[in-house]
């Protein structure tokens, strides 16, 4: 983790999440010579304001922004298009809208290698059981939440 001050910011674009939440991303120039891309969900962010102190983590071009140490640690809620809406989730998505889901998941752990065969027939065997035990769980819940 590193602390210096910022030097320069220029906005370089935004990203819209399938979900509608915005990311604005902009490059930094510190004080001290490093350089990076931070995403923010304002555009105008006064966290990364010319002269602010910043204490970071940089990955190769990426900087990701920290609390400083002795900071109130407690989680901010990020609220996305700058609005004060929590995310929430419909429970009314039948079991099939999971399919993809499960199908995608199959294929990450048979690419991860995570499965002792890497062939179709893993990966479709692997897909099947995720959607029966996603069904399992909204039975369940949905039982929960009916007695």
């Amino acid at each position: 983790m590193k602390t210096s001050i910022i030097k320069d910011v220029s906005f370089t674009g935004n990203w819209t999440a399938p979900n509608g939440d915005i990311l604005y991303y902009h490059n930094l120039v510190l004080e001290n010579g490093d350089t990076g891309s931070v995403a923010t969900a304002e555009k105008y962010a006064s966290k990364i304001e010319v002269g602010k102190e910043v204490t970071y983590i940089l990955n190769g071009t990426k900087m990701k922004l920290q609390q400083p140490e002795g900071a109130n640690n407690t989680p901010s809620t990020y609220s996305g298009n700058n609005s004060a809406r929590k995310k929430t989730y419909s429970r009314s998505k039948s079991a099939s809208d999971f399919l993809g889901y499960s199908c995608s998941y199959a294929k990450d752990l048979v690419i991860a290698g995570k499965t002792k065969k890497t062939d179709v027939e893993a990966y479709k065997r692997i897909a099947k059981e995720i959607y029966a035990h996603v069904q399992q769980l909204l039975n369940d819940e949905n039982n929960e939440n009916q007695g």
